[in-house]
């Protein structure tokens, strides 16, 4: 048997209460998972999920990324439970009902990613690979790099004016491990090896596939953890930082994908609009400070534009957001020492409260 090349697993402490980051971490776990099916026992590709990389104080949070001897394939997962519109210049919306919401396109977030792989490798070739000459020569630039976006699987896309070319890039869960084999890899067998001879493509060897993955493990850098060489500075934290609930480089046993379990979006709506107010208080999002990511120093304060936070380091920060329901922008008021958002569609959430436990 081949060695094992899934490299990096995304590991959960359990599955957080707010349904959508649910309905995410399930999409990870669904691509990751058809993904480990397709790889485990290949020795031409390894794959890294849930990579989190810092270059020039930039950060890239990297769902999937598959390295193979062609070059590299950065697989950004996206759920989404209803009809998607994708039109000729790849803006993204959603349609809930009668309702079309613009979202941010995938894409665009994947290619910004690919952007600073490119450039972190690109600096530390030298670093990563010490003697291997012959991929110091050829650098990573000019390999294969392509990006895609992995969608649910019970999302209807609609493709009418999608170009071809992005289109191809707009994939299904269960559809990632075959795209990525057939595009970023020459296959198995005799006519993978004759392929390999006659391509006349840059091939990654076996050390330098092994060493490209190695370097990549030691600059992940997971919210809220360090490394022997490298501790968090205050740009690289955010707002989950105390949670601390990090990713492990090593191989674990995947979720199958779940075809049941994942209610429908007119049942998400309606219990979320009949849940109990503790319940919704405890899936708000944690309010934290723009600038320093800091939770537990802040202080609420009302200003010309409406309520905020004012923290230790001197920022404000608004206390508006936006419903998880329909996306519309919600307003926030005041009631004994406690701040709630509330959506004309009958969502309401806690904010911040001046009681909560700080310790």
């Amino acid at each position: 048997m081949a060695k094992q090349m899934i490299i990096k697993e995304k590991l959960v402490e359990g599955m957080p209460a707010n349904r959508m980051l649910k309905a995410g971490i399930e999409q990870e776990q669904d691509v990751a998972f058809y993904l480990r099916r397709e790889f485990k026992n290949r020795d031409d590709v390894i794959v890294l999920n849930d990579l989190r990389l810092i270059h020039d104080d930039e950060v890239a949070q990297i769902d999937h990324l598959v390295v193979t001897k062609l070059g590299f394939c950065l697989i950004e997962s996206k759920s989404i439970r209803a009809q998607v519109f994708i039109n000729q210049q790849g803006e993204w919306s959603r349609k809930y009902g009668s309702k079309l919401t613009g979202i941010k396109s995938p894409i665009q977030q994947v290619e910004l990613q690919q952007k600073l792989l490119l450039a972190l490798l690109s600096d530390h070739v030298g670093e990563m690979l010490g003697k291997l000459f012959g991929l110091l020569r050829k650098g990573v630039a000019r390999r294969k790099w392509t990006s895609i976006c992995a969608v649910s699987s019970d999302a209807v896309i609609n493709r009418k004016y999608l170009p071809n070319d992005l289109s191809e890039r707009v994939i299904k869960s269960e559809f990632v491990a075959g795209w990525v084999d057939k595009n970023m890899t020459h296959g198995q067998g005799y006519g993978a090896t004759y392929k390999k001879y006659t391509s006349g493509e840059a091939l990654f060897s076996d050390v330098e596939l092994k060493s490209i993955g190695d370097f990549l493990l030691d600059r992940h850098r997971p919210i809220g953890g360090s490394t022997a060489k490298t501790n968090p500075t205050t740009n690289e934290k955010a707002c989950t930082e105390k949670t601390n609930k990090s990713s492990v480089a090593r191989v674990i046993e995947p979720i199958a994908p779940s075809e049941t379990k994942d209610p429908s979006q007119k049942d998400y709506d309606a219990s979320a609009k009949s849940a109990p107010e503790d319940i919704r208080a405890a899936i708000a999002p944690t309010l934290c400070c723009k600038s320093c990511q800091q939770t537990d120093k802040l202080t609420a304060k009302s200003g010309r534009y409406g309520y905020y936070v004012l923290c230790e380091c001197g920022a404000n920060t608004s206390m508006k957001t936006k419903c998880i329901q329909c996306s519309k922008a919600m307003s926030v008021s005041k009631s004994v020492g406690e701040y709630k958002a509330s959506c004309d569609c009958g969502y309401s959430l806690v904010v911040y409260s001046e009681t909560k436990d700080t310790a």
